[in-house]
C-alpha cells in the first residue's frame, strides 16, 4: 500500500521539475528574443561602427603626431591624384 503514495511523490516532483525546465526554457527563449530583436541587432552593429570608427582616428591621430610630414605628403599626393583624375575626366 505504501507504493501508490511514494509513485504520486515521485510524479508530484517529476511535474515540479519539468514546470522549473519549462521555466527556464522560457527565460532562454525570451533572452534569444531580446539579442535578436531588429532593434538590439542595430544598436549592437551602432556601437561597433562608433567603436572602429574611433579606434581609426585614434590610430590616423596617433600616426599624425609620429610623423607630420609623412602624413602631409601622403594627403598632398592624394589631393594631387584627385585633382588629377577630375582633370582627366573633363
Amino acid at each position: 500500500m505504501t507504493e501508490i503514495p511514494k509513485a504520486a511523490e515521485r510524479a508530484e516532483a517529476a511535474r515540479l521539475e519539468a514546470y522549473a525546465a519549462k521555466a527556464d526554457l522560457m527565460e532562454t527563449v525570451g533572452e534569444i528574443k531580446r539579442r535578436v530583436s531588429p532593434s538590439s541587432l542595430a544598436a549592437n552593429a551602432s556601437e561597433a561602427v562608433k567603436d572602429g570608427a574611433a579606434t581609426g582616428v585614434e590610430k590616423a591621430r596617433k600616426e599624425l603626431q609620429q610623423r607630420p610630414y609623412a602624413v602631409g605628403a601622403a594627403a598632398a599626393l592624394a589631393g594631387l591624384f584627385a585633382a588629377w583624375k577630375l582633370k582627366k575626366t573633363d
